[in-house]
């Protein structure tokens, strides 16, 4: 029957102790009664891992080890969505993270019923607020447009999606993140969009988000973008929308390359980017090192963009 499948929310979190209650407590309201809550910590240090191990019914969880070495974080978040969708019961799946929290008591059961009903979708999409201790900054209702038109230039936040539960082999070699899981999604079907305001993403100045200066964020954008490019058969239409969606980092990492400390025989100098420049040499296409194509990354940017217009 339509909306008897299981649901999956994993709660991913680093220490978040004071928000995790919060959090839990959203996904426990959650009106579809076919439900596990999982939570993946990365290795808190403050105190998290104790209350989690406290809690009681029927909440699984899992510890990421912290090993000595550079720390990419947007990649470990995503091995912890990895282990999660291992670990996972659930024939649908959605991530949130540990200071965040569901704002519809509802969106579970929508969305397992309408996916249910319609195979050829891979996600059900929701709207998000960003929202502070007292104030909603903003409110996101997704446009109804197809995945490779929102791909190629739109945001939404993860925690949005309710989707098919996948593999390992169905993702990216190392973004299981915001984007990397949005890419996948976008080759396995279509979407759809709900108008309700489903999530809240807390805004925080001390995330470790917030803390990055646009060459991290650039080169974080660089790296998804190579491993799409060392992802087998990728759909056309798709590969435009990935051209159009990173040209604009791509170009800024080129103009600003110096920072990069790329020596002139070619090693890696010294620089605060150093893990990531090593980090993408052990991969194919390292478009750090190749920053080529601007000019098909700039007609697939002016394609999408006059299709975002007409639809």
């Amino acid at each position: 029957m339509a909306g008897n499948s299981k649901a999956t929310i994993l709660i991913i979190s680093y220490n978040e102790k004071e928000y995790l209650p919060r959090a839990i407590e959203s996904c426990k309201k959650q009106t579809y009664g076919n439900t596990e809550i999982i939570i993946g910590d990365d290795g808190s240090n403050d105190g998290s891992i104790e209350y989690i191990r406290s809690l009681g019914d029927g909440i699984r969880h899992y510890v990421m080890q912290r090993e000595a070495g550079d720390i990419i974080p947007s990649i470990r978040v995503s091995e912890v969505i990895k282990r999660g969708l291992r670990e996972s019961t659930g024939d649908y799946f959605i991530v949130l993270s540990g200071d965040d929290y569901f704002c519809d008591d509802h969106m579970l059961e929508d969305a397992v019923k309408w996916l249910d009903d319609h195979p050829d979708h891979s996600a059900y999409v929701n709207g998000f607020k960003k929202v502070t201790d007292d104030s909603v900054l903003e409110e996101v209702i997704p446009k109804h447009r197809s995945p490779s038109v929102y791909w190629s230039d739109d945001y939404l936040h993860i925690s949005c999606f309710v989707f098919r539960k996948m593999s390992d082999r169905d993702l990216l070699c190392r973004f299981c993140d915001d984007t990397g899981l949005e890419f996948i999604l976008a080759i396995q079907g279509k979407w759809k969009y709900s108008d309700k305001i489903a999530f809240a993403y807390y805004q925080r100045p001390r995330s470790i988000m917030h803390e990055a200066d646009p060459m991290e964020l650039a080169i974080l954008e660089a790296m998804i973008y190579q491993d799409i490019l060392n992802y087998p058969k990728v759909p056309l239409g798709l590969k435009l929308a990935t051209k159009a969606r990173f040209r604009s980092s791509m170009i800024y990492i080129d103009q600003n390359s110096e920072q990069l400390a790329y020596g002139a025989d070619g090693s890696i100098g010294e620089s605060r980017y150093r893990k990531y420049l090593n980090n993408c040499e052990k991969y194919g296409n390292n478009v750090l090192r190749k920053r080529k194509g601007f000019l098909s990354m700039t007609f697939a940017r002016y394609y999408y963009a006059v299709r975002r217009r007409l639809f």
